[in-house]
């Protein structure tokens, strides 16, 4: 577990005392050490802006484990396989029924559903309906989670944080490796962008276009990462999107440097899986991440970024997919928020992600940035 910083932000910390402390946290090898110094540079920039809401026409809600089940290992379910469900469709307008976490090797996964209506005054009898049965263990609403946008800058003389994080430093101990996979869960990647496309991650064990799973792990066709929101294998950020956060976001990871062209990048030589969790209509909004999150363990990423988030107390389902993901030993990074104020954001605020704040080239917290004990490390992130 990555002991938590508390951190008093009323006080001028310097970054270079916090960037010492978190790394004697946890001495691993230096290609860890540069990752961690990484993700001081890229979490806080696009870090999330929320408010406590939910999407319509969606609950989460697992069956408890001693209940006996029979449910084939597929994305859609048929109402008519959860035999308490059937009543309920018959009393509300219940259009879906998903198993949003099938590709996942996990007992608590495995039993944990997502629920779509069009009848949506009626979700808290609908949830109130679903624990009468007895025979589920929690039900809860699906947040709404949003992305900040901060414009790209190609100009190396500009990006200050590198200088501020010492990272010219840091390549002298490592420059990154393309076995080193990061997953960018964020609105995807132009993964044919000119100062990326050569640290873009090809599963090398699917066949392009074929319409099949070649490798088995849940997915098909997911050459360069995926779309959970839209459920295909292109995680393509569109260009003609006035959005554009995920390649921005890809780029201050993993951009190709030392190339003559465009940006650098602290994590220099590491491979990108772009993960897009908006949909093509909706580039602004995030969709169901935790779906994203799944993906990214199934690809067998060794850091997941994500630069989004919601407002609350943390839900069950995702708490569940986090710690899944933890346990397999994936470094887990989140932006704290940008509301400016102690409330918690998630998926960052989990224990166990790395929590990043933002501060500006002064080392002082960011005006605009989310601070609290459930904050682990601070970030250049903020100009001025």
């Amino acid at each position: 577990m990555f002991a938590k910083i508390v951190i008093n932000f009323k006080i001028n910390i310097p970054m270079r005392l916090v960037i010492s402390a978190a790394i004697s946290l946890r001495k691993k090898s230096k290609s860890f050490v540069l990752l961690l110094i990484y993700f001081f540079n890229i979490s806080i920039i696009f870090a999330q802006s929320n408010n406590e809401s939910f999407v319509k026409g969606q609950l989460l809600f697992k069956i408890k484990d001693n209940i006996p089940l029979n449910i084939p290992v597929q994305l859609e379910i048929n109402f008519n396989t959860i035999f308490f469900l059937q009543d309920l469709t018959k009393k509300y307008d219940l259009k879906k029924l998903t198993k949003p976490f099938y590709a996942l090797k996990s007992e608590i996964l495995q039993r944990t559903f997502c629920l779509e209506f069009s009848d949506y005054n009626n979700i808290d009898n609908i949830i109130q309906s679903l624990y009468k049965t007895g025979l589920v263990e929690y039900v809860e609403k699906v947040p709404i989670e949003t992305f900040d946008y901060t414009p790209n800058d190609p100009r190396f003389v500009d990006q200050w944080h590198l200088i501020k994080i010492n990272a010219e430093a840091a390549w002298t101990f490592s420059k990154g490796s393309k076995k080193i996979k990061v997953a960018v869960i964020d609105t995807g990647a132009d993964y044919d962008h000119f100062d990326l496309k050569a640290n873009i991650w090809t599963n090398p064990n699917e066949i392009p276009n074929n319409n099949i799973d070649d490798d088995k792990n849940g997915y098909v066709d997911d050459i360069h990462g995926y779309d959970t929101a839209d459920k295909d294998g292109d995680p393509l950020e569109l260009p003609t999107s006035n959005y554009i956060h995920g390649t921005h976001t890809a780029g201050l990871v993993g951009a190709v440097s030392d190339n003559s062209v465009g940006i650098a990048s602290i994590g220099y030589n590491v491979s990108i899986i772009p993960v897009k969790v908006s949909r093509d209509a909706t580039p602004g909004t995030p969709v169901n991440s935790y779906e994203g999150l799944s993906y990214a363990i199934a690809a067998g990423a060794d850091v997941i970024s994500m630069s989004l988030g919601s407002a609350g107390n943390g839900h069950v389902t995702y708490q569940n997919i986090v710690k899944l993901a933890a346990s397999k030993g994936i470094v887990l990074v989140g932006a704290a928020g940008n509301n400016g104020n102690t409330t918690k954001n998630y998926p960052g605020a989990f224990n166990e992600f790395i929590c990043i704040a933002s501060t500006d080239r002064y080392d002082v917290k960011a005006t605009t940035s989310c601070y609290g004990a459930w904050v682990d490390l601070c970030s250049p992130g903020f100009k001025f």
